[in-house]
């Protein structure tokens, strides 16, 4: 029950904070894409985990910041990690990153092949970075 209720409020959270883009990027906790592949999150929303990452934590993407594009039937996908100088060997990070889809925008969203590439410089960019 208490799954239930859990996935229930963090699909509604994803569906408010996904109405003005036809891509976007959230922290999310669903299950594996291999279980259960896209979740419809109502009419013309989708949403699948892309990334479950696990490392650093000063080399954790941030959802807010990540990019993508769809050019013929892949979409590139920018992890917007920044690169830096500090040490990373101490501490582990987790999070899971859900891919918000518009289906009316992206009909045919189960066919995308996902790559990563950077798509542009994460210089200018400001990471917010976890505080531990």
């Amino acid at each position: 029950m208490k799954k239930i209720l859990i996935i229930t409020f963090l699909t509604y959270s994803v569906i408010a904070s996904a109405q003005t883009k036809k891509i976007q990027f959230v922290r999310g906790d669903y299950p594996s894409k291999d279980k259960f592949g896209w979740i419809k999150l109502d009419r013309s929303k989708v949403a699948r985990e892309i990334l479950n990452f696990r490392g650093a934590c000063c080399d954790n993407p941030a959802p807010e910041l990540m990019n993508a594009e769809v050019v013929n039937d892949t979409l590139y996908i920018d992890k917007a990690i920044e690169e830096h100088d500090r040490h990373d060997n101490v501490g582990i990070c987790g999070q899971t990153i859900m891919l918000v889809i518009d289906t009316i925008e992206h009909p045919n969203y189960k066919k995308l092949i996902i790559s990563y590439k950077k798509l542009k410089s994460t210089k200018n960019r400001k990471i917010p970075h976890i505080k531990g």
